[in-house]
């Protein structure tokens, strides 16, 4: 659990100069599905290409307006033009969905957090249209087993 507060607040002091509320990237449960069957061979692929697939960050910004990478992506289901969005959608939505349920399994640390003054969920959540993280949600168990395991 300490591990995914971690990752939640990593996400929220890395992020705060690009905060703002997303619009949606249209991602759908077949983008989620084939981003689970196929994670690791895009990972290794994306990796050729000089990205750090455990960085989401890094990884966004490595991917933007690499036509290689959206290639990549396209092959292994994740579709369209933005498919480095729908990517990050997935990465941020699972923070989201991954911090709200550990806050909620353990009081005491979210009310600890509170108290600080943070609220890592909030600071993520721009990150991600609504519509997307709902889509992330439905696929919680999947990318648990892909995320948890890294």
């Amino acid at each position: 659990m300490k591990k995914i507060l971690l990752v939640c607040l990593a996400l929220f002091v890395g992020t705060l100069a690009f905060a703002q509320s997303a619009a949606s990237t249209g991602l759908t449960d077949l983008d989620v599905q084939t981003f689970c069957k196929n994670f690791n061979k895009m990972k290794a692929d994306l990796e050729k290409l000089g990205a750090d697939a455990n960085d989401a960050q890094a990884l966004a910004f490595a991917l933007s307006g690499n036509a290689d990478a959206t290639k990549v992506l396209n092959k292994y289901g994740i579709s369209g033009s933005n498919s480095v969005q729908k990517l990050c959608a997935i990465a941020y939505g699972y923070a989201v969905e991954r911090c709200e349920e550990e806050l909620a399994a353990d009081p005491e640390t979210a009310r600890m957090l509170k108290n600080m003054g943070q609220d890592p969920v909030a600071n993520i959540r721009p990150l991600v249209a609504d519509s997307d993280v709902r889509v992330v949600k439905r696929h919680l168990a999947e990318l648990k087993k892909i995320f948890d395991e890294e």
